[in-house]
């Protein structure tokens, strides 16, 4: 477990654009994968459409994209 040695205060005026600032390169890392993204607040969707014989290759796809998001966070 890390040790949080700064932090902002839920409900700043701030907070906001903070979130934005930071998570403004995720949807790079997303896109390289050719998946797609769906922001609503603070919630991320990633998602991709598929034929029913693609599935195994749309598991690899999302595979291989959370291991980036992961490196990324």
């Amino acid at each position: 477990m890390q040790t949080v040695l700064c932090a902002v205060p839920q409900g700043s005026v701030i907070a906001p654009l903070l979130y934005v600032l930071y998570t403004a390169e995720l949807s790079g890392v997303i896109t390289r994968h050719g998946l797609n993204i769906h922001r609503y607040a603070d919630d991320t969707q990633l998602y991709l459409s598929v034929l029913s014989d693609d599935t195994s290759v749309a598991v690899e796809h999302l595979d291989a994209c959370l291991v980036d998001v992961k490196a990324w966070l």
